[in-house]
């Protein structure tokens, strides 16, 4: 057993008491709306999956990772930039505002120059289209930047978390009624590509100020001075996402890349959006401790474990029953994809090791971190692909996995920044990892086992995944084994107490006289 009452729950003091309450609030928000959105875009995805073909998938995944591109330089390169802006102005918010529509309006426009060259290299003139379609999409998604990075500015969670959700019901509504009329290719842009424009029409009801005002250049100059770096995070991390779907386009069919970017989808459905919640609440607090680098290690360390288990969880169901998964969700012809949804999910579960690392650098005033890194891993994973790729999709997916395992390193770089050390980190992390593989490997012992239908086995075997991998946590953590019970002897003492006072005042209610 592991008892870690170190530097991770005290010794180093990281988020004082108030900071940490605000934090645990706002993760909270940030916790229901994110459950809200995976729900409703996850079910919206199942529905239009079974109107369209592999190949429209294949084509969907070419194209979005074009308008993916401006998308992400938009939102971080711009609009995320006044969250590091220390005395935020008017003029900051429409220098924010211009930047993010430019991006957005430049990038289309760059998209449509280039579909001709993706015809050639693809030798589709599809895929050329698919460009195209996806370079409308980018200027409707980057209207609703700024107003997510104002509330996060100003810990809006709660409007922010009833904004967004509502942005993803209205898309997935246009997005399923695109599939069933047919337009299966539309429906898959609309799906993502929707949200930001949603996001800013419901903005404007809920009284957030939009983010049209004059600037000067000392606005666009703070805002720049930070976005370049952003941008470039962006821009690396939206390629490294990718790559993959690029690269299999060159070497396999487009159906084989339809069946690469569903399972893809489904695993960055939790994972980005999960990630991007934990982010959205850790890059604005922790820039609050920036003066302070043993605090902000201190508080990494109390935050990345919840992140790896808020992660973890539903990527395990992935891993536990991938055939059963895809039967159930998307349709007996996604069942081929089992292979690559299990590595695609082990793969993202290495990842998650230092899911905290990037925002917590930026916080701390050094964003160039993120770009650099993904670019080194993009060269790294896109090298393992190379080699792969003739060996089929199986291979490929493998080498992800494998490749991910460079994950670590990121962590060790934060290390000499933040002033942790690595033997608290491995420490605080050893049992939540160490439980993630027995878990996995019974998950897929009940899936072989059962001979009923998908949804049950599906039941089955994440159930017992999901169990042990709780089971067994609980049992080497002792600390969290503390916090569990004190939780539970808190809420049986809220009852007790809740029981007490109604049974009074019962009592006094039939002690008095009636009138």
């Amino acid at each position: 057993m592991t008892d870690r009452s170190g530097p991770a729950l005290g010794v180093a003091k990281g988020l004082d008491s108030s900071e940490a309450k605000g934090l645990v609030r706002n993760m909270s928000w940030s916790t229901l709306g994110t459950a809200a959105r995976i729900l409703i875009a996850g079910g919206a995805l199942a529905l239009v999956s079974r109107q369209v073909t592999a190949t429209e998938m294949g084509l969907y995944g070419i194209g979005w990772a074009g308008a993916s591109l401006g998308y992400t330089i938009s939102l971080n390169g711009a609009a995320q930039s006044i969250i590091a802006v220390p005395n935020m102005e008017r003029g900051h918010l429409g220098a924010a505002q211009f930047l993010s529509l430019l991006i957005g309006l430049i990038t289309a426009a760059v998209l449509i120059v280039v579909s001709p060259f993706a015809t050639a290299f693809y030798h589709s003139a599809d895929m050329g289209h698919a460009v195209v379609i996806g370079a409308l999409f980018v200027p409707l998604m980057c209207l609703g930047a700024v107003d997510v990075a104002q509330a996060q500015k100003s810990l809006q969670f709660s409007k922010l978390a009833l904004v967004q959700t509502a942005a993803v019901v209205l898309a997935g509504i246009t997005s399923l009624l695109l599939a069933y009329a047919g337009q299966g290719l539309l429906a898959l842009f609309a799906l993502q590509g929707l949200i930001g424009f949603y996001v800013f029409l419901v903005a404007r009801f809920v009284g957030l100020p939009m983010g049209l005002h004059r600037f000067g250049m000392r606005h666009l100059a703070d805002i720049l001075s930070v976005g370049v770096h952003l941008s470039l995070g962006s821009l690396t991390g939206a390629l490294w996402l990718n790559m993959p779907q690029l690269l299999i386009g060159r070497v396999a069919s487009v159906e084989v890349v339809g069946l690469y970017v569903f399972c893809s989808r489904i695993v960055q459905l939790v994972f980005t959006q999960l990630s991007g919640m934990i982010n959205n609440v850790i890059y604005p607090t922790f820039a609050q401790l920036r003066d302070n680098p043993a605090q902000v290690g201190a508080s990494f360390l109390q935050t990345v474990r919840f992140t790896y288990f808020c992660l973890n969880a539903p990527l395990l169901m992935l891993a536990a029953a991938p055939k059963s998964f895809l039967v159930v969700y998307g349709g007996g012809k996604w069942a081929a994809g089992s292979t690559v949804l299990l590595y695609l999910a082990f793969s993202q579960m290495i990842l998650a090791l230092g899911a905290n690392v990037f925002p917590t650098f930026a916080a701390m005033g050094r964003p160039s971190v993120a770009w650099r890194w993904n670019l080194f891993i993009s060269v790294f994973q896109g090298l393992g692909i190379v080699v792969a790729a003739p060996y089929g999709i199986a291979a490929v997916v493998q080498s992800l996995a494998i490749t991910a395992l460079v994950m670590p390193l990121a962590v060790w770089w934060l290390s000499k920044v933040a002033l942790f050390r690595m033997r608290d980190y491995a420490r605080n992390m050893a049992p939540i990892v160490l439980a993630v593989a027995p878990a996995i490997l019974v998950g897929q012992m009940v899936e072989g086992a059962l001979h009923l239908p998908p949804l049950v086995v599906l039941a089955g075997a994440a159930g017992a995944a999901i169990s042990l991998y709780a089971g067994l946590t609980l049992l080497m953590d002792a600390s969290l084994r503390q916090h569990l019970l004190g939780l539970v002897g808190k809420h049986q003492l809220r009852n007790r107490s809740f029981g007490r006072v109604r049974d009074q005042g019962q009592n006094e209610s039939g002690d008095r006289p009636s009138r």
